[in-house]
């Protein structure tokens, strides 16, 4: 299946992006770090409703987030594009 995108809050409301992979049943995994690599899978809190996006929504939910996002995180969620 396609690439999944899940938005995880760490330390002073920093959003980070995590990229996985979405399953047959529609639920989805993600990488061990972020894709700034800044932070771990086991850091932080899973943002909520900004799990298992695909990469359109994804992109959609970092604009209307703004600059809570890491910088570097939509950096590269863009270069996947």
């Amino acid at each position: 299946m396609g690439k999944a995108y899940s938005f995880k809050r760490y330390g002073h409301d920093e959003i980070h992006i995590f990229e996985g992979y979405f399953h047959l049943d529609h639920s989805c995994d993600a990488g061990p770090e972020s894709i700034c690599k800044k932070i771990k899978l086991d850091q932080g809190k899973w943002h909520d409703n900004h799990v298992c996006l695909d990469p359109d929504k994804a992109r959609y939910a970092a604009a209307g987030l703004g600059k809570l996002v890491c910088g570097e995180c939509v950096k590269r969620l863009y270069a996947s594009f």
